[in-house]
């Protein structure tokens, strides 16, 4: 019976292959996109997956309401306290050793030096959470013996040349590491980025204050239904340390296998993934699906109407329901099967350029537990899909099918109009998608964030000893024909400012808690490219700017501050605030501060971040670790940028440290809006393909099906463009009616979106306007293209029979 199924597909497949070639071609576009973007969304879903009890784990991160912040970073001291909160069993340690200037990462081997690269500090039980895999030595060991470190394969192979470095030593000025145990190099699917781990000990939390937030802590917890409770007990614990002066805070708690989607924007160990992307690729895939689904229910439909009188014949010669609805059903699986076949050669051809275009090195071998059930969905839905137009075939009489009728008038069409408008509703929906990210990622590209990016260079993890008020290597630098001027940093402005500074003015009357303070060097303004609205630039020409000691534990320095910091301080005019200054008290030294210039406010980060004021301080710095930007001469070049990068290599006497360009970091801010928007973009023209093949289909049945009728309207002197016109006009009016349904949901979910920034462009009724147009064109060629040809038929053919 299967056999005679099969054989009877082969042949409806071969009488009409036009309208099966068109749904092989929908069917494989269609699937293409869908198994890359399934194939996407498990890789993405499949982090720190790998790590078992990972359910039970959880990381702590403090949100600040006031300043609309959250944070990965926690207390490590404060951290021993959270055992004794009930319901968490164990608490595990990691810190990140980039930005502390107590850990020595310079390093010498033999008579090379080196920079140790990606080191954190984790508390013993660590591998209880994590378990790398060692090849060599005792993880546990190298935890717990002082001066210890455990190295990555990838770290033992730059430092040494070979992965057998068990015994290896580490020569450091201060203290020597010596190597214990060398692990596999982690998986791209976790969170967790590190190339080395030395003991989290008593060294380190000697240098841990009550007021750092400085650590990696997560949680085991015993019943997940006890988050709530463990949340407010960690925020009545961080509060009740916290200076009363300062914000309140809470805490919240992560779990393990969201970190990669849904963590903090700033702070974790490597750039993490994006929950808005899958959603989105989510809703792209179910509108993709509902379009080719569309297409094929109807193509199905169309074939099923051509073959009227086969059907009706057989239903006369006694074949049963059941078994012409069986035979629909394997026609229609047999061709989504074949089409499954074609698309994953499709698709495996494309991985390669898929995965270097979303960034991710993505295999179908890891994605078949996604593509097989998905695969016997869609063959299922095939299926089905085809029994149900079989169904509708069906319920006509044996008389009506015999007669001819369904492949005849508007009968033809009636009820497919609907589904296509649907899919026309879709490709508008998604160019105005499109449209308007683009026009919003133009908009964050040309907005002024009150500093420069262009020409400008960031050479990060310069040792805190080097931040000097007369430099050699800054002086060298700046003699540089490619330099036009060359300053310390301790922050990259596209990404944060961590460190936070209490002040008071009090002749004011005024307490200021947590502003955002960023140490520099001289010719600050210049090199960070701020606006200066009022004052002066640091400068060496005057001494007193340098952060400098007094008397009586008593420190001087000047500062730029930005306006809305001038505002909290009373002052409305950019030169009222020159001279003033105001206090910080940082343990047992006081530090006195004066403005020397007012710049136009700077938006750190995101433009999805909260503005905040921002006080820049000339030579100081509460950072581990400083940079060295540049900003560039017009005739630099790369060549220019390899000496810069080979002159502080040469001073510090380490490897050549990569330098960063700063307009390539700020567009790095935006990857997941950009790749919303490359998605988008890349959807929006598959749809708008699909919804032509879906349009050409539907209105190349219905000009065949009103093929008498147009030849006696040109009988009775209708000219071509009266009939052009008559057949388009139904399908204008279509997308009309799809583009009224279309434009009030798309234009609240694009709000939505838009909500999102700070900074956003207002939505424009051309914008709304081009997309409706542009499908109306498109859907008037594709029609116009049938009916014209049908126009251009003679009569005679068409009704010499009549």
């Amino acid at each position: 019976m299967i056999g005679h199924y099969l054989l009877t597909a082969v042949r409806a497949a071969k009488r009409q292959r036009f309208i099966y070639g068109l749904n092989v071609l929908n069917l494989t576009i269609g699937f293409t996109a869908i198994f890359l973007i399934a194939l996407y969304m498990n890789y993405e879903l499949s982090y720190d997956k790998q790590w078992s009890g990972g359910a039970e784990i959880y990381r702590v991160e403090v949100e600040n309401n006031q300043q609309q912040t959250v944070t990965p970073f926690f207390n490590a001291q404060l951290a021993s306290e959270l055992n004794k909160i009930t319901h968490v069993d164990n608490v595990y340690k990691l810190a990140p050793m980039k930005d502390w200037f107590w850990f020595d990462d310079q390093l010498q081997i033999e008579e090379q030096k080196y920079k140790l690269n990606n080191v954190v500090a984790a508390s013993q039980n660590i591998a209880e959470i994590f378990p790398v895999n060692v090849i060599q030595g005792d993880l546990s060991s190298a935890l717990s013996s002082p001066n210890s470190i455990a190295l990555s394969q990838k770290q033992a192979l730059r430092l040494f040349g070979q992965t057998d470095v068990i015994g290896k030593k580490l020569n450091r000025a201060t203290s020597t590491l010596s190597v214990k145990a060398v692990f596999e190099d982690l998986s791209e699917q976790t969170h967790l980025y590190f190339d080395a781990i030395v003991p989290l000990d008593a060294q380190y939390l000697g240098y841990v204050k009550s007021y750092h937030e400085d650590a990696y802590i997560y949680l085991k917890v015993d019943d997940v239904r006890s988050v709530t409770s463990i949340e407010t007990a960690i925020s009545a614990l961080i509060n009740a340390q916290r200076d009363k002066s300062l914000a309140r805070v809470s805490a919240r708690l992560k779990a393990l296998t969201r970190i990669h989607l849904e963590g903090t924007s700033q702070g974790e160990l490597k750039a993490g993934g994006s929950l808005r992307a899958i959603l989105i690729c989510v809703a792209v895939s179910i509108l993709l699906f509902a379009v080719v689904g569309i297409n094929f229910f109807n193509m199905a439909l169309a074939s099923l109407n051509k073959r009227g009188r086969e059907i009706g014949v057989r239903k006369a010669m006694g074949v049963t329901r059941m078994q012409l609805l069986m035979q629909f059903a394997v026609e229609f699986g047999l061709l989504v099967s074949m089409t499954i076949l074609i698309s994953l050669g499709v698709c495996e051809q494309l991985l390669p350029w898929f995965s270097e275009w979303v960034g991710r090195s993505i295999n179908i071998k890891d994605g078949s537990l996604v593509l097989i059930p998905l695969s016997v969905s869609l063959i299922s839905l095939g299926a089905l899909f085809g029994a149900i137009s079989g169904v509708r075939i069906l319920q006509k009489p044996t008389s009506f099918l015999l007669s001819g009728s369904l492949e005849s008038g508007a009968h033809a069409a009636k009820g497919k109009y609907l589904l296509v408008g649907f899919q026309i509703a879709c490709a508008i929906s998604l160019i105005i998608a499109a449209l308007t990210i683009n026009k919003q990622l133009q908009f964050i590209s040309a907005l002024s964030f009150g500093y420069q990016t262009e020409q400008r260079i960031y050479i990060p993890q310069i040792e805190r000893t080097a931040l000097q008020k007369d430099s050699a290597l800054i002086n060298r630098l700046n003699t540089l024909s490619s330099v036009e001027k060359a300053t310390f940093v301790d922050n990259d402005l596209t990404k944060e400012v961590p460190i936070r500074m209490s002040l008071s003015w009090m002749d004011k009357g005024i307490n200021q808690s947590d502003i955002r303070f960023s140490g520099v060097g001289y010719d600050g303004a210049e090199v960070l490219g701020l606006k200066l609205l009022a004052g002066r630039d640091f400068s060496s020409k005057y001494q007193s700017d340098w952060y400098h000691s007094t008397a009586n534990n008593t420190y001087q320095a000047s500062v730029l501050v930005t306006m809305s910091l001038a505002k909290r301080m009373g002052f409305n005019k950019p030169s009222s605030a020159l001279g003033f200054t105001f206090t910080n008290q940082d343990g047992s030294r006081h530090h006195v501060f004066k403005i020397v210039g007012v710049v136009e406010d700077v938006k750190v980060g995101s433009l999805r971040e909260t503005p905040e004021p921002v006080l820049f301080v000339c030579g100081l710095s509460w950072m581990g670790k400083l940079a060295i930007q540049i900003k560039l001469a017009q005739s630099a070049n790369a060549a220019s940028v390899d000496s810069i990068e080979q002159i502080i290599a040469q001073h510090f006497q380490i490897e050549a440290i990569p330098s960063q360009s700063l307009s390539e970091n700020y567009l790095h801010t935006y990857q997941h809006d950009a790749f919303t928007g490359q998605v988008i973009y890349l959807f929006s023209a598959l749809a708008v393909v699909l919804c032509c093949l879906g349009v050409f289909s539907l209105a190349a049945y219905g000009v065949r099906a009103r093929q008498k009728e147009i030849s006696v309207r040109k009988v009775l002197g209708a000219t071509r463009f009266q009939l052009v016109t008559l057949i388009t006009n139904v399908y204008l009016k279509l997308t009309l009616s799809s583009a009224v349904v279309a434009i009030p949901i798309t234009y609240f979910v694009v709000t939505d979106w838009l909500a999102g920034f700070n900074e956003r462009i207002t939505q424009t009724g051309w914008l709304y306007t081009v997309a409706v147009l542009s499908v109306a064109l498109i859907t008037w060629a594709t029609v116009a293209s049938l009916a014209f040809k049908a126009a251009s038929t003679r009569p005679s053919l068409i009704l010499r029979y009549e």
